[in-house]
């Protein structure tokens, strides 16, 4: 298929594979039609949110929670028959997830997740739409900044009125504190169509503070020639709506009419030329794509990048996806901090039944170039009930743990008898992100050695196989293995990632601290983008045993480590670990995000380098200890000038050259600290 566009552009169009891609809920699953298709990526999951469920899916398609639409609104406190028109968005900043609908008893419905993960539980607030019952809302939008999260609707009268519209801006901070609270909710009722467009879209602006633009196709009168941004601003809790002087000018556009499909007569209905779904604002520029007609009167995506948007508006770019012999519509659009751009859309034609694709382009400078349409699925059949009523809007995001990666969720056609389907998949940007490498550790005892493999937990952003292109400090030995000599071992490391350490036979344990030799590699992809991470190996004193971690995902998903009895090493230096020591004499290393507990015998806590946020339990119970790093802590009186109180009866230590290392001590107040319980290595 090739692809027609508006505005000329001189950047090649980005190299992208397609990762995860899978079929999503359809009409049989629950049986709300049109499905008003709707999700988002988070760190570790895809939730799905349509008119009829609620699911959340990892990163490899498998679901993980489900629910009917309806039964996530009362598991969450708001019980509601009929939800309609779902939204839902993830908060890089806040780590948490918003979640908005409309209720038939005339209200908006919004939910934030308890924490990042969505399978976690969720609590919702309900916002009346008109105390008075005269009115009743339509057409859910949601977005959000650092300040605030926006709700906007069709305000539809009950009698013979035009139709207005409703802007709701509710404080951040008020919906993350434990019971989320709408009182300082600013409520911006019965704005005219004339004065603020149709349908207006609040952006997705993560990263701004102080205005929160609103985009519209100004779309009442057709053709139209006019873009609209108007803004909330100022303080969050008191803010105000502007709606003057912020027109655009542009080329006329008409509504789309409906779209062609296989095997049948009976036109999709495409919708209208609003921007109905999320609008993002990036790098200070605002990104849109809606639904039009096309000069030869197809349904055709039409896309715009607007400049400073929110004091002089101007279109920078746009362009039309209109691909020869395929009607596109329902597009939706996301833009990550590198200039990559992903829109999906559904598209149908003479030769083609409803199906999933997606575009992939790049922005270079002010302009944006993409590439030729992508199919993620081919659909099978065509829509034929409920008078082509197909959906209304879709969804891209961009990965907040890798933002090269978008995700996509676009409806298709499974099965006959009009049966939808969502697909939802995964885009993949080739050219700018390197490997993704993860610290390593490994134990064993002298005169012994151990092996494993460093690649192994390290990913690629493009699917590339990896290999080791250099070990620091080491020599090729003839079978073109790396070889690096450490204090207490040596080290040989194959390109496969394979490696066997071999621990000296005579070892000179240090007196304090532990006997570790750190080696840094560097694993590179075919495009030969390189990332480091490191091996740490730890020689075990006879009688100890070593017990290696596992990292968990985050600070709500930590894993659990538990020792014997023994005299053991156990290692958590991965990070996001809970563990448990036992009645033994035990060393516990300590990494980003851990909770340690000792145990019943005399322990050491190990601190090194950049360690992160610890928490240590039981401090004090027995004879133990505490080893820092002399570079962060040079004596005990350092430690006592960096030690608060944690405002829970216990003591916070910080560490003065980096603020984001901490160690809890719970049930431990400063004065009860010794300078025979820390030692410095």
């Amino acid at each position: 298929m090739s692809e027609t566009m508006v505005a000329a552009t001189t950047a090649g169009a980005p190299v992208v594979t397609i990762g995860a891609n899978f079929a999503g809920t359809n009409l049989l699953d629950f049986g709300a039609n049109p499905p008003d298709t709707d999700g988002a990526v988070g760190p570790s999951q895809f939730v799905e949110f349509l008119n009829s469920d609620f699911r959340v899916y990892d990163k490899s398609g498998n679901v993980l929670q489900q629910s009917t639409l309806s039964d996530f609104w009362s598991s969450a406190g708001v019980p509601q028959p009929s939800p309609f028109d779902p939204r839902i968005l993830f908060d890089p900043d806040s780590q948490r997830w918003y979640a908005a609908a409309l209720d038939f008893t005339g209200a908006f419905l919004l939910a934030v997740s308890n924490t990042s993960d969505p399978a976690q539980g969720w609590q919702a607030v309900r916002i009346p739409i008109d105390p008075t019952g005269q009115s009743f809302g339509d057409f859910t939008r949601l977005g959000f900044n650092e300040d605030g999260v926006y709700l906007s609707a069709t305000q539809i009268p009950v009698g013979p009125e035009p139709a207005t519209s409703i802007l709701v801006a509710i404080p951040k901070s008020d919906l993350l504190g434990p019971v989320p609270s709408t009182s300082n909710a600013t409520v911006f009722a019965n704005i005219s169509h004339g004065e603020i467009g149709v349908v207006q879209q609040p952006a997705v602006a993560p990263e701004l503070s102080g205005s929160e633009p609103i985009l519209s196709a100004f779309n009442v009168d057709m053709p139209s020639t006019l873009l609209k941004v108007s803004s909330i601003d100022g303080l969050i809790t008191s803010p105000t709506l502007d709606t003057a002087n912020r027109a655009i000018t542009v080329s006329p556009f008409q509504n789309p009419p409906g779209a062609i499909q296989k095997d049948t007569t009976v036109p999709i209905n495409a919708a209208d030329s609003s921007f109905t779904s999320s609008v993002v604002l990036q790098d200070g520029k605002l990104f849109g794509v809606h639904t039009i007609s096309s000069d030869d009167n197809h349904s055709a995506l039409q896309w715009f990048e607007i400049g400073t948007p929110l004091t002089n508006p101007v279109v920078l770019d746009t362009g039309l996806i209109s691909p020869l012999g395929l009607d596109v519509y329902y597009g939706s659009i996301a833009v990550n901090p590198l200039g990559e751009v992903v829109i999906g859309f559904s598209g149908s034609g003479p030769n083609d039944f409803p199906s999933a694709y997606a575009v992939a382009g790049q922005l270079n400078g002010d302009v944006i170039q993409f590439g030729d349409p992508m199919l993620l699925q081919a659909g099978v059949a065509p829509q034929t009930s409920n008078s082509g009523r197909f959906g209304d809007y879709s969804a891209t995001t961009f990965d907040p743990t890798d933002p090269s990666h978008f995700w996509t969720i676009e409806e298709w056609t499974s099965a006959s008898d009009s049966v939808w389907s969502t697909q939802i998949s995964e885009i993949i940007f080739g050219t700018t992100s390197p490997p993704v490498a993860h610290n390593d550790i490994a134990g064993v005892s002298k005169n012994h050695e151990v092996s494993g493999n460093v690649l192994t937990n390290d990913t690629d952003p493009n699917n590339e196989p990896l290999t080791v292109t250099a070990v620091a400090g080491a020599t090729t030995n003839d079978a073109g293995e790396f070889v690096a000599n450490g204090t207490f071992g040596t080290l040989v490391v194959d390109g496969d990632g394979t490696f066997t350490y071999d621990a000296n036979k005579k070892i000179d344990f240090p007196d304090h601290g532990l006997a570790q030799d750190t080696f840094t590699y560097t694993a590179t992809n075919t495009d030969q983008l390189s990332s480091e991470a490191t091996l740490t190996v730890t020689v075990v004193k006879p009688g100890q045993t070593y017990i290696g971690g596992m990292p968990g995902t985050d600070a709500d998903h930590l894993t659990v480590v538990t020792g014997g009895n023994g005299r053991q090493v156990i290692d958590g230096s991965l990070g996001f670990e809970q563990i448990s020591g036992g009645n033994g004499r035990d060393v516990l290393v300590g990494g980003a995000g851990d909770l340690l507990t000792g145990g019943r015998g005399n322990d050491t806590f190990v601190f090194k380098n950049d360690f992160g946020a610890n928490t240590i339990t039981d401090f004090g119970k027995g004879h133990d200890t505490i080893q820092l790093d002399q570079s962060h802590f040079s004596n005990f009186a350092v430690v006592i000038a960096n030690a608060a109180s944690d405002g829970h009866e216990g003591t916070l230590i910080t560490d003065p050259s980096h603020s984001g290392n901490t160690i809890d001590l719970l049930g431990v107040k400063v004065a009860d600290l010794h300078a025979n319980e820390f030692f410095f290595v």
